[in-house]
């Protein structure tokens, strides 16, 4: 079994952190499991390298040793970018190509409506059968997959959720400055 915290590097590791912290460290101490410590840098505007000696430091204080990382989420692009142009193959994602200011004026119109904010999949491809839109959606529980900008990928699963997913392109800028915020794989 593995357990892990993604802490943000944005700031001082949060109470709300380190208690989830101490609960997926003690779950897997309790199952002979491993601990995993990931460092949720996508956020490259806010992220910084001292909220990450922060969070390094406030781990050990609390004696919340880890089994593995820490993985920095930016260094492994290339594997999540593999796995984007594999779901684009298979036709089980496809790209978006609304700007953030369409996707802001489609949450402030859910919001005037009262409705809980959410992707409505504009650029979804449309199956001129119902089997094959059947065949287009997720297994049960993948969740979304969804992007902020020309070109990003996306995907609608069962669950509704639009935080969770395979991946979550969100706020701020990659390193080679593509779009970027909170970025998954699940």
């Amino acid at each position: 079994m593995r357990t892990r915290i993604a802490p943000s590097p944005t700031g001082f590791l949060h109470l709300g952190t380190a208690r989830t912290a101490l609960y997926s460290w003690a779950f897997a101490r309790h199952h002979g499991g491993e601990f995993i410590l990931r460092i949720e840098d996508t956020d490259v505007a806010r992220s910084t390298q001292d909220s990450v000696d922060q969070i390094l430091e406030a781990m050990h204080w609390l004696g919340l040793d880890h089994d593995e990382g820490p993985i920095y989420q930016m260094q492994r692009l290339d594997r999540y970018r593999e796995v984007i142009d594999r779901m684009l193959n298979e036709g089980s994602a496809y790209r978006c190509y609304c700007t953030p200011e369409e996707r802001e004026a489609v949450r402030e119109a859910q919001r005037a409506r009262g409705e809980k904010t959410h992707y409505d999949g504009p650029w979804r491809p449309q199956p001129p059968r119902r089997r094959a839109a059947q065949a287009l959606a997720p297994r049960r529980g993948a969740g979304w997959v969804w992007g902020w900008g020309p070109g990003a990928v996306a995907q609608r699963g069962e669950s509704g959720h639009d935080s969770q997913g395979v991946v979550r392109v969100g706020r701020g800028r990659w390193a080679d400055g593509e779009r970027g915020g909170m970025l998954v794989v699940a």
